[in-house]
Parts: C-alpha cells; sequence; structure tokens
C-alpha cells in the first residue's frame, strides 16, 4: 500500500501507544463546502470569534494586513449553510473604518464576532495618538439591512499590549487574549471585557445603536504582567470563567466570576498551557496541553464539590495549530480532534475520549485545509438537530498565488462542515495497541 493510501495517527495514552493505520474517511451523511476568492490586491480577515456552527462572517479588505492607514475599505461576509442541500448563502455588507482623531487603523489588529445570525462585530483599533492612547473602535454590522453603527470605548489601551508580550514564552499563548476583547450577550446589548494595561481589566456595556451605558474597572492584579487572563463568558445569570496563568511558572487557575464581581478559585494544574474549553450539555469542560502527545482534562458543572483531572490522549504532533473540544452529555466524556500536518492542515479524525483519558472511538473527517505561511485554520464540533455529532472548519489563505501551477490556490477563505452518524465511528479496539 502506497504513502498516499495509508494515512496514519498517534495518540499517546496511559497505557502505551495506539497506532492507527488504513483508516478511510467515512463518508459523512450531511455536508457543505464553501470556497470565497479574494483578489490578490484584498485581504481577508478571519476570527475564531466570527464563526459558529454553521455560520461563518468574514471581512474582505482593501489593504494588507500589515498596513497602518487612516481609513479602510471592507466588505464584511456573511456565509449561511443549513445542510439542505443548496449551496450556502453568501451575504456582503460594506463597510468603511474611519479615524476620527486622524491617528492610525492597525489593520494586523481587526476582529469579528458574531452578535448573533444577523448582526456581527468588527473590532478595530484608533491610536488617538500618545495623550489618548488606543482606543477600541466597534462597527456593528446588521446584516437585515447593512445599517453599521460605529462607537468606541474611551480606554486608554496601553499599546505594548500589541507589540510587548513575548510571543514564545510559556505565556505567549495569551497575548491575543490580552489584546482582544471578549464578550457577553444580553438581551438587547453586549457587554466588552479586555485589558487595557497588563493590570486592569475593564467592562463596558453597549447597545446595538452604539450608546455605552456602562463602564467600569472590573477586574486589577497588584503585579505588573503578572498573571495573563482568558476569560469565557457563561451566561448573564453566571457570569463568566477564568484561566490564568503564572509567567514564571507554566500553571493555571480556574476561577468564576459571578455576576456581582465575587471571585471563586474553583481548581488548580500545573506544567500545562494552551486552554480548550466547551461549555456544551450544560458542562464545564476544560483541557490543556501538557506535553506533545497529552492534555489534562476536567468536566464539571458549577456548584460541583470535587473537581477532577485526568490524562487524555493528544496528537504526537507538535502543536501550534487551533483545536476544539466538545463535551458530550454528563458521564460520556467529550469529543476532539487531531490535526496533521503533511503538507496541509487534515481535521483528520474526530475523536471519543471517556473520562478514564482512553481513546474509544473515532471518524476520519477527510476535512482539508490549506496550510502555509502560518494561514489560520478554526475548528468547531457540534451536535446538529438530529442528534449527530458534525465538525466544521474555517481556513484562510492570505498570501497571494506566486506561482502559474493550477494547483496552487490564490487567496480565498474555506468554510466546510461534516456530521457524522453513530456508525461511522469505529471502535479503537479495532486498532494494533503498541505498549
Amino acid at each position: 500500500m502506497s504513502t498516499f493510501a495509508t494515512y496514519f495517527a498517534i495518540f499517546a495514552t496511559l497505557n502505551g501507544i495506539i497506532l492507527l493505520g488504513s483508516v478511510s474517511p467515512a463518508s459523512a451523511y450531511r455536508s457543505f463546502s464553501f470556497k470565497g476568492d479574494i483578489a490578490d490586491n484584498r485581504n481577508p480577515v478571519l476570527s475564531e470569534s466570527g464563526f459558529q456552527n454553521t455560520t461563518l462572517f468574514y471581512g474582505d479588505c482593501s489593504r494588507p494586513y500589515t498596513d497602518v492607514v487612516k481609513q479602510e475599505e471592507c466588505i464584511l461576509h456573511r456565509v449561511q449553510a443549513d445542510f439542505s442541500g443548496e449551496s450556502p448563502k453568501d451575504d456582503e455588507c460594506k463597510i468603511t473604518l474611519q479615524s476620527e482623531s486622524g491617528g492610525n487603523i492597525y489593520m494586523n489588529d481587526i476582529d469579528i464576532y458574531a452578535l448573533d445570525k444577523d448582526r456581527a462585530i468588527m473590532r478595530w483599533f484608533e491610536d488617538a495618538q500618545a495623550l489618548y492612547g488606543l482606543h477600541f473602535r466597534f462597527s456593528i454590522v446588521d446584516f437585515s439591512n447593512c445599517k453599521v453603527t460605529t462607537t468606541k470605548i474611551m480606554w486608554r489601551i496601553d499599546v505594548t499590549l500589541l507589540t510587548d508580550f513575548p510571543s514564545k514564552s510559556p505565556g505567549g499563548f495569551f497575548n491575543d487574549f490580552l489584546k482582544k476583547p471578549r464578550y457577553l450577550k444580553e438581551d438587547d446589548n453586549f457587554q466588552v471585557l479586555s485589558f487595557i494595561d497588563k493590570k486592569v481589566v475593564n467592562r463596558s456595556s453597549i447597545n446595538t445603536e452604539g450608546v455605552i451605558s456602562e463602564s467600569e474597572t472590573w477586574l486589577t492584579y497588584p503585579a505588573y504582567f503578572g498573571h495573563p487572563t482568558v476569560i469565557f463568558p457563561l451566561s448573564k445569570d453566571n457570569g463568566y470563567l477564568l484561566i490564568e496563568t503564572s509567567i514564571n511558572k507554566p500553571s493555571m487557575t480556574v476561577a468564576h466570576i459571578q455576576p456581582n464581581g465575587q471571585r471563586k478559585n474553583l481548581t488548580y494544574v500545573e506544567d500545562v498551557h494552551q486552554p480548550m474549553i466547551s461549555l456544551a450539555n450544560g458542562l464545564i469542560g476544560i483541557c490543556f496541553v501538557e506535553k506533545k502527545t497529552t492534555m489534562i482534562c476536567t468536566q464539571f458543572k458549577l456548584g460541583d464539590k470535587e473537581i477532577n483531572w485526568f490524562s487524555a490522549s493528544n496528537a504526537v504532533k507538535e502543536l501550534g495549530f487551533e483545536r476544539a473540544i466538545y463535551n458530550l452529555p454528563r458521564g460520556e466524556g467529550f469529543l476532539t480532534h487531531v490535526s496533521e500536518n503533511t503538507g496541509e492542515i487534515f481535521s483528520r479524525y474526530l475523536v471519543k475520549i471517556g473520562l478514564d483519558g482512553k481513546v474509544e472511538q473515532l471518524v476520519d473527517t477527510d476535512l482539508k485545509c490549506l496550510f502555509e505561511h502560518q494561514d489560520p485554520a478554526f475548528y468547531k464540533i457540534f451536535e446538529d438537530d438530529q442528534g449527530n455529532y458534525c465538525v466544521s472548519a474555517a481556513c484562510m489563505r492570505y498570501y497571494r498565488k506566486i506561482v502559474p501551477f493550477p494547483f496552487v490556490e490564490g487567496k480565498h477563505v474555506k468554510f466546510q462542515s461534516k456530521c457524522f452518524e453513530p456508525e461511522d465511528f469505529q471502535n479503537i479496539s479495532k486498532h494494533e495497541i503498541k505498549a
């Protein structure tokens, strides 16, 4: 059998190495695929926060992501699919990013967040010069009429949040979380939480008309830069989940912040990095990368008296690709996927892992995204309306085609999803186990 016909994934478990060979791609019972080409003189903007299960918001802007400009013309796309067999629908609204102060707009710091199926936020920074620092600007786009409402939060953002955080340090994973706000959608508005410097997290509330009704200091830290924090909104009634890392030691503290601001530390784990979170099925599932081949995971509900951690399998390949986990119903474990880099990013296996950390079942999804020059790819695992499990992938290529070969693709955004029935998952016992 040729190397092109044989695929391998290696999982490290508590009991040894599981070697999976010759696993054929499964035939998805529901799927869709979308590709949006981007002109060579324009550039795509893709964010994990703009990506939902079967809906993708992405940008198409006129200037390179490395540019610093005072005005930018973008098109915000909304791609929607419903597994009906019809091609995904691609709607678009034009949006102008305009500096009010005459300061610069940083093209490499534009982010997109999906509020709901009809509304999205394009977040960008305006450099209001030294006196005022950086301002968060929010352009709220309503796809029902393409109305764009742009507002700003008058926080003086420490510019070093964009440049100073050491990207390859143990806490380097948190660089994006330091400079990208987190959102909690409420009935008619949304809350914005973000670091304004390396010691303070601020919170504001903004309605859909762009009116800011509340702004306050939400968290403070006594030490400069000492506890980079990842903020995960839970719900209006339950507040937020915080994950803090120590710069001096790769350890994580998981805490719950109630809506009234009270904090309760829930659990602590050492020698880990890169958190993955699932809030599906009323559970909080967390996995940290421990080594190149293992993860440390837990699954619990708020109010549980005990939170237990267990070692779980992971890909043997070095990490660096975006990953996802998904909580199965309580007691059943969770789903994750393994990406293998063989010239392309392969979201190769959708894997079921039990609460004992052992791989139980898997399916070869055969989802592919071109991987060159660190092009980003994001994944979501979800349950469809028929109770089956699906995985979606969104990725982009932002380098123009520079060689005249037909198999070399130009700039584009790709969005695809596949759903699998229970019988598509193969039991792990069918495959060889090596000690």
